[in-house]
């Protein structure tokens, strides 16, 4: 037995790592059995879907990167080995917070002792929050890890590996602000200590270049790699200008993404579309950037006591026990999960450990250069992402650091308590703790912090796009007793009653959210829809054309016209439409198709034939970009189904026009694409027996009876090659 606590003591960080491994497969044994495990969404849909994208083939993309990439290549190698898997993702996710508490512990161990390398670990593997971010599908943990590691070897440099350290540390930085740019601001305080430390201006300059030139080693490529692909000089991410305006607007509130007269709910082609009504035209990624930068920076010098206000409320957040949310609810997640739910670890312990452990450094003067180092890195951090918007991921490189000066504070107190002297520092010190935890629990913005209303509304837009409509319109209606004002529930329950065939239970909730929201396009949009579908075409065209007029860069609006006008009888205004959305959705393959087949079932064979071409020429959306990555209700790779079906189209209107090579031809592509088209094994069938290629035209029908069993179709034409 005597042993084994020795070894404990020598070896601390084992038995925490042990704890943490164990807690981490808790987790996720019972994330696994939880509704929410498939419920991916915002950030983590996009890095899900870019992730696939790469894993499957396109691995340089096309344009410059959204969002920094090295997470998402990270998880595409998970999914290139192991195939699209949740479970491994987010056991890759842990073992990166695996990394993150060793580095918790070696750098408190570093600056303090073992003892308090154990603790602060333990902090670590018990944290709540870092237990659930590691298991999500976002960059932050190794975000947070890399971080650390790039501090850690930071400090720890001195004497013959000096160099070496700092070399490392660069490169640590630099991985860093490849998974999130926002650090590099913060390599200033690098560089500025080390020309603080007692060294020759040489050493200090060959100590910088050092650090300078391992920095841009990892960050190199990826801006070589945005401008190969785009002709535009973008360092790592484009994304910059529009968080900060995002943060920095008349609508802004701190807390949330939200986009003014759009809302949380915005896409990428929203921001192109709000940018070219500005300034009269399309812009590239970068000048899109410095667009929204320059709008918020307008914002902040035009109404300066505004953004103090805003800032400050920002900075409360950061010191606040308030886990803010961002993609996910995350009081109803942790509802649903008791080892979150009843893990007593917070924020506001931690802090007030960590103010306690702080204070007694400075009062006991042991406060040294590394320590205030750290001090200004978490400080200089928490000021720099308040300059966007607030929410719980966003603090997380800070939370080691506090988790250090925690493990410091609980130590001091306990040795104090263990002398049984009352002094100052025994009675100001727990003072201060108490202080700092009251203020961390203070509610001076009146937050509601147990509204579980994004999380039901998220998990019900879930089972709405996965097809499980009884599952949403529960979650719609659980909501609705919530909040009858919630925006977009009464649409998208009106859009779970449309997609059931309860039309006119939609058409009353399409009508409720317009009462609310006056303004909302996509519910003029499925007005039109659902008066289409009841033959009421007049309606329909003027619910239509709400739609456009309000959001111009709707594409539902303009797929819904085409429709209307060919039941109008008024299939030559096409063109026009088609024109039209060019100008705001580009040549959008979903729209070009139905068009093409509209064309062709008037005969009007040229114009379907040009539609359907524009259709197979498409290139994928460049997912990097963030296009369409956001949405749970588009789907980013139909576009081969959307190519399947122009090739069918073609397929027939060729075989019309008596073209049996090209039919065959169009005809065997559709079915390469997509092998669920009956009509184009029909087709295809159909020309090779015309074309006297008998042997060809069998088994062509035997492949579709093998999926289409007793189709009466595919059986006559087997008939007629006997």
């Amino acid at each position: 037995m005597r042993g084994i606590t020795d070894f404990i003591k020598e070896r601390p960080l084992i038995p925490v790592l042990a704890a943490a491994v164990i807690i981490r497969l808790i987790y996720l044994f019972i994330y696994l059995s939880s509704p929410q495990w498939n419920q991916i969404m915002v950030d983590s849909l996009f890095h899900d879907r870019w992730a696939r994208a790469i894993a499957g083939g396109d691995f340089w993309g096309h344009e410059v990167f959204f969002r920094a990439p090295l997470y998402i290549y990270l998880l595409a190698g998970i999914y290139a080995l192991f195939g699209h898997s949740f479970l491994a993702a987010r056991i890759f996710g842990h073992l990166l917070g695996l990394f993150s508490i060793l580095f918790t512990y070696k750098l408190t161990d570093r600056l303090a002792s073992k003892k308090a390398a154990a603790i602060a670990a333990a902090f670590h593997a018990f944290y709540p929050i870092a237990i659930y971010f590691e298991g999500e599908l976002l960059s932050e943990t190794l975000f947070m890890m890399l971080v650390e590691w790039s501090l850690l070897l930071f400090i720890s440099g001195n004497g013959s590996n000096r160099n070496r350290t700092l070399f490392l540390s660069g490169i640590a930085i630099g991985l860093a602000a490849i998974t999130r740019a926002l650090i590099l601001p913060l390599t200033i305080l690098y560089f500025v200590w080390i020309f603080l430390k007692k060294e020759t201006a040489a050493q200090s300059l060959k100590s910088a270049a050092i650090l300078a030139a391992a920095i841009i080693i990892p960050i190199l490529p990826v801006t070589v790699r945005n401008y190969a692909v785009s002709g535009q000089f973008v360092t790592v991410a484009a994304s910059g200008g529009v968080n900060f305006y995002i943060g920095n607007n008349g609508e802004a509130d701190g807390l949330s993404a939200s986009l003014p007269s759009i809302g949380p709910d915005w896409q990428i082609g929203d921001l192109q579309y709000l940018a070219r009504v500005e300034t009269g035209r399309n812009l590239s990624a970068s000048e899109m950037s410095d667009f929204w930068l320059a709008k918020g920076t307008r914002w902040i010098l035009d109404h300066k006591g505004d953004f103090i206000r805003l800032y400050i409320k920002r900075l409360y957040f950061c010191l606040n026990n308030f886990e803010v949310s961002n993609n996910r609810n995350l009081a109803y997640f942790f509802s649903q999960n008791p080892l979150l739910h009843y893990n007593p670890l917070n924020f506001s312990l931690i802090l007030s450990l960590a103010a306690m452990g702080l204070a007694g450094l400075i009062i006991s003067r042991r406060f040294n250069r590394s320590f205030l180092f750290l001090s200004l890195f978490a400080a200089g951090y928490l000021l720099l992402i308040s300059l966007f918007f607030i929410n719980s991921r966003f603090r997380l490189p800070v939370i080691p650091i506090v988790f250090l000066f925690g493990a410091i504070g609980i130590i001091d107190f306990a040795e104090r308590v263990g002398q049984r002297k009352v002094t100052l520092q025994t009675i100001l010190l727990p003072a201060l703790g108490l202080l700092a935890f009251w203020f961390s629990h203070t509610n001076f913005y009146r937050i509601d912090r147990v509204n579980s209303e994004s999380g039901l509304f998220n998990e019900a837009n879930f089972y709405l796009a996965k097809g499980d409509f009884e599952n949403a319109l529960a979650k719609y209606r659980d909501l609705l007793v919530k909040n009858p004002r919630y925006p977009e529930v009464n649409l998208n329950l009106g859009a779970a009653f449309m997609k059931t065939g309860l039309t006119d239970s939609a058409e009353v909730y399409f009508r409720k959210e317009l009462q609310f929201f006056p303004e909302e396009a996509q519910a003029y949009s499925n007005l039109a829809s659902l008066y289409y579908l009841k033959n009421r075409p007049l309606e329909a065209d003027s619910c239509a054309d709400m739609a456009i007029n309000l959001k111009p860069n709707l594409p539902d609006g303009y797929l819904v016209k085409v429709r209307i006008l060919n039941s109008l009888n008024r299939a030559d205004n096409i063109g026009t439409i088609l024109s039209e959305a060019e100008k705001y959705i580009g040549k959008f393959p979903r729209l070009w198709l139905d068009a093409g087949i509209i064309y062709s079932e008037h005969g009007e064979y040229e114009k379907a034939i040009s539609c359907l071409s524009t259709v197979i020429s498409a290139e994928p959306e460049a997912i990097e970009s963030g296009i369409g990555g956001f949405d749970y209700s588009r789907d980013v790779f139909d576009l081969g189904r959307i190519k399947g079906r122009a090739y069918y189209q073609l397929g027939y209107i060729y075989g019309i026009k008596g073209n049996l090579q090209q039919s065959i031809a169009m005809s065997n592509r559709a079915i390469a694409l997509d092998s669920n088209q009956i009509e184009a094994y029909i087709n295809l069938g159909h020309a090779y027996i015309v074309a006297g290629e008998i042997a060809q035209a069998r088994s062509i029908l035997d492949s579709g009876l093998k999926r289409f069993p007793n189709n009466e179709y595919l059986l006559n034409l087997l008939r007629l090659c006997k």
